[in-house]
């Protein structure tokens, strides 16, 4: 007699080495939490096709021993195939502006730090003030 079980995918296929040589295994948790480890042979493309959350049924043998049935498909993959026609542009306006402000932004750090600091002479330590608080600033934004 023979029982069916649905469960949930745990940890995807991965493959390890075993006494008996390699080995792929596929943790699955079934309704009811218990946790089963279903081995198979490296070349085995029904372990590699399942997905972490992916919903499979076993069925469970007079022998304890649980099985895949064979109705496992994989499930389709979700992706987006929308991307407005005027995407790039958007992009690229946006770092513009970006990059614009950021500058305008140091700009205006540097012009501070020369009309404030007189001790320091050299134009390397201006710089650097100015990058210092520049950076400082933005990281606090």
């Amino acid at each position: 007699m023979s029982a069916t079980l649905n469960a949930t995918v745990k940890y995807p296929c991965k493959e390890v080495e075993t006494r008996f040589g390699k080995r792929v295994n596929v943790v699955l948790v079934t309704d009811s939490g218990e946790q089963i480890t279903q081995w198979g042979n490296p070349d085995d493309a029904k372990l590699y096709a399942l997905k972490r959350n992916q919903k499979v049924t076993l069925v469970k043998d007079d022998k304890n021993k649980f099985t895949l049935m064979d109705s496992v498909t994989p499930e389709p993959a979700k992706t987006s195939s929308y991307k407005p026609e005027n995407w790039d542009n958007d992009v690229k306006n946006r770092l513009t502006a970006k990059a614009t402000d950021l500058i305008t932004f140091y700009e205006s750090c540097d012009a501070l730090v020369r009309k404030t600091v007189k001790e320091y002479k050299t134009e390397e330590s201006l710089r650097s003030i100015t990058t210092t608080i520049f950076l400082q600033s933005i990281r606090n934004v």
